[in-house]
């Protein structure tokens, strides 16, 4: 069946093109009766006509797509499909469509993907200038990155980085531990490690407390012993891992160099993953509020969109223990 044109619904409608364009796309400052406006949308309707993304596109400088752009080695955990879905979804309700794109940020990528898709707004982890400016070149308007920028959607996502840190530390400090050591893993993790590491100084200072230093923990059990044992011999009686899996590599290395947990050495987790509640023992984790990060970056980036002045007041972001046997 042939795909129904605007021009068939300007015939059906007894209207002109430019009318069935002002009507559909709504646009502003334009005065369509409320009975010519019905018309076209019934007639519209009618002919299941749906207009032309690429049109759509062409005249707005624009597509209605937001692209998500993080590096192919990392790994959404749990929390962060969640993230994912819920943008998804609140951009959806806006009238935009996200997109994740995984890769790298070569030139022949930019030229590739920003060029034709034409994005309204480009959301990534990271960004460096000259890979900014690359893509404002190519044609997209927003660049956004949630970590190393200067801008809203930054503010929100190191907000919500530094109140599960805090949390994090807190609990060790409530648990009576004064030693303690903040663990990472390798490259696959450098991203969540890098944001989180830039906010250990700023966090303990508000805790009152020395910064707790950084240590990568090797994924190898025997290995991730002997890190941990050096640690426990040196004097810590807590760790504080970057997020789950990090914590599950911990807890695998204590049980390989028989470091009892929490006794010996407490270990706390962050993102809540499904494998936390059955390690042994189960981890304690933070675990933050995927929906409400969802939503103030919908607003933030729809708003910039939009060419609306940010939010007066960022929400705060909200946070929540959740105590099993590691702490």
């Amino acid at each position: 069946m042939k795909r129904a044109t605007a021009a068939d619904v300007a015939r059906a409608a007894g209207v002109s093109r430019t009318t069935v364009s002002y009507v559909l796309n709504d646009t502003p400052h334009q005065q369509i009766p409320d009975v010519t406006r019905q018309r076209v949308l019934e007639a519209a309707e009618r002919l299941s006509y749906s207009p032309s993304a690429a049109a759509r596109a062409l005249v707005r400088g624009r597509s209605d797509v937001i692209l998500f752009v993080f590096p192919a080695e990392v790994t959404l955990a749990d929390w962060g499909r969640r993230v994912l879905s819920q943008m998804s979804r609140r951009f959806a309700q806006e009238g935009f469509t996200l997109l994740a794109h995984t890769g790298r940020f070569g030139r022949e990528r930019i030229d590739d993907v920003w060029s034709t898709i034409v994005p309204a707004a480009v959301l990534c982890i990271t960004v460096e200038p000259e890979q900014a400016r690359a893509m404002r070149a190519a044609g997209v308007p927003l660049v956004l990155p949630l970590y190393g920028g200067d801008d809203d959607a930054q503010a929100v996502a190191m907000d919500s980085e530094r109140a599960v840190v805090m949390l994090q530390l807190q609990t060790l400090l409530d648990a009576g531990h004064e030693r303690i050591a903040f663990a990472s893993l390798d490259s696959a993790h450098r991203l969540t490690t890098a944001s989180r590491e830039v906010l250990l100084p700023e966090v303990a200072a508000a805790l009152g407390i020395e910064q707790p230093p950084h240590h990568v923990f090797p994924e190898d059990p025997e290995a991730a012993a002997a890190r941990l044992q050096a640690l426990v011999d040196a004097g810590y009686t807590a760790i504080c891992a970057i997020n789950d899996h990090v914590a599950g590599v911990v807890l695998a290395g204590a049980r390989q160099a028989g470091i009892t947990v929490p006794d010996r050495v407490a270990v706390i987790g962050a993102g809540d993953q499904v494998l936390s509640a059955v390690t042994q023992p189960a981890l304690t984790t933070v675990v933050g509020d995927p929906d409400g990060l969802a939503e103030a970056l919908v607003e933030v980036v729809t708003r910039r969109i939009n060419h609306l002045p940010a939010p007066d007041e960022l929400p705060s972001p909200r946070v929540h223990l959740i105590r099993r046997g590691s702490v």
